[in-house]
């Protein structure tokens, strides 16, 4: 039997560090604590479809959260968003 895990920081460093590691779908508690709660002293960014925040990991790394904002978008733009 497979059995699923959460993906977690460690996992995310890792995804960063090496090319060859496949992405991951990341939990919204991740992205949550890793930006602070979303929280508006994060926002580096914010456009039409989403707001960007700064992420940090606990190895010290920085990241950008994008979260969606837009829930009516159609699947070209989700999808135009998700590539970039």
């Amino acid at each position: 039997m497979h059995r699923h895990t959460t993906p977690t920081q460690s996992d995310l460093e890792c995804m960063l560090r090496d090319e060859k590691v496949e992405p991951k779908a990341l939990p919204l508690s991740l992205l949550e604590d890793i930006s602070n709660g979303f929280s508006d002293e994060r926002e580096i960014g914010r456009g039409g479809y989403a707001v960007v925040y700064k992420g940090m990991l606990e190895n010290g790394a920085i990241v950008a959260v994008k979260r969606l904002s837009n829930t009516h978008m159609c699947e070209k733009e989700f999808q135009r968003e998700l590539n970039v």
